[in-house]
């Protein structure tokens, strides 16, 4: 369990996955602990496994092959690791000519080529922990499933504050804030779904567990994609090394010019 020395925590948590985008390590940077959500179940066709990315006209899905069934995406085994090997050539022959794919570069040719990948958790850490090191994001790192609990068969609510409560004392702080996907929330999240024999709203039950819920606004950021030369048209929601090769030093300015400042306190 994370211990922090101030009155008041932010909490950011998201399902782990490959190559993620700018928004994810915006969140990360606006929270003072962020858990990595590995306990819930992998979904297939999703993001926690594959990301698009963009090369002369035309989209290349990278996706790492796992075994099929329910497990969670902390179990979800890679069946055939040889294929990183492939996903590097791509990636390598995608970005080499960008202006700081060399000075980055070598890290992750390391994690492709120099580490044998059993669980699809374990790449996806590597992967993100090494953007997270080259953008200088400070914040705390907790994989969910490190807690040695986790509930099974919660509603989706249930499950987020047992995830804050397992990471931290919430009664040690003055404020335990969780924050959600962008301002503004939409009407379609969970948390502004009823939940069983009740009127009211998911939002409510953070706040009968002392825990607040603020969010923030976040906006793609646009920057020059050397690789797509003849692409008038910004790709967004690439991998977040997009940004990296490309913008290099100014990578976290750049990621920070999507936000802001503010919070927006949610009513729970």
């Amino acid at each position: 369990m994370e211990e922090f020395s101030r009155d008041k925590i932010r909490i950011g948590i998201h399902q782990p996955g490959y190559h993620r985008y700018l928004g994810y390590f915006y969140k990360m940077y606006k929270s003072d602990l962020f858990i990595s959500y590995d306990t819930v179940q992998y979904v297939s066709r999703e993001w926690q496994n594959r990301q698009r990315f963009y090369y002369k006209g035309k989209f290349k899905w990278l996706s790492v092959p796992v075994n099929k069934g329910r497990e969670l995406i902390k179990d979800k085994i890679i069946v055939n690791p040889k294929i990183l090997i492939d996903h590097w050539y791509y990636i390598k022959e995608i970005y080499r000519r960008t202006p700081y794919f060399d000075k980055y570069s070598r890290d992750l040719e390391h994690i492709y080529l120099k580490n044998e990948w059993y669980y699809l958790n374990d790449i996806c850490d590597a992967l993100t922990m090494l953007a997270k090191e080259i953008l200088g994001i400070k914040t705390k790192f907790f994989r969910d499933s490190k807690s040695g609990f986790f509930p099974k068969g919660s509603k989706k609510a249930d499950m987020l504050i047992s995830s804050v409560q397992r990471a931290v004392q919430v009664e040690n702080y003055d404020e335990v804030i969780y924050l959600p996907r962008n301002y503004p929330i939409p009407e379609d999240s969970y948390l502004n779904k009823k939940f069983d024999g009740s009127e009211l709203i998911e939002i409510k039950k953070f706040a009968a567990s002392n825990i607040k819920v603020e969010t923030y606004k976040f906006v793609h950021p646009i920057y020059k994609q050397h690789q797509n030369k003849d692409q008038l048209k910004f790709i967004p929601n690439l991998s977040v090394f997009d940004l990296i090769f490309n913008i290099g030093p100014k990578s976290l300015e750049t990621l920070l010019s999507g936000g802001d400042d503010k919070y927006i306190r949610e009513v729970g």
